[in-house]
């Protein structure tokens, strides 16, 4: 199975203008842990999941915004981190 490492959420403003603040973003990371993820497209359950996540970590990034949480999982092609 391919493994991908991805960013899956920041703390910058998205499209719809909304923000994750980064509590949120460190309770995503704590709840992930000691169970699997489902990765769909663009969140439509009608569709099958396309890999699932398997671990996550809160790191800053020096390119992006202050924070992101990082995941690595299998399955199908994430946007890979570098």
């Amino acid at each position: 199975m391919k493994r991908c490492r991805g960013i899956i959420a920041t703390d910058h403003v998205d499209s719809s203008g909304e923000r994750i603040p980064v509590k949120v973003l460190r309770d995503m990371v704590e709840s992930s842990k000691g169970s699997y993820t489902l990765v769909r497209v663009e969140h439509d359950v009608w569709r099958p999941p396309i890999g699932r996540g398997v671990s996550a970590v809160l790191c800053k990034l020096v390119s992006l915004q202050p924070s992101a949480m990082m995941a690595s999982g299998s399955g199908g092609s994430w946007p890979v981190a570098r």
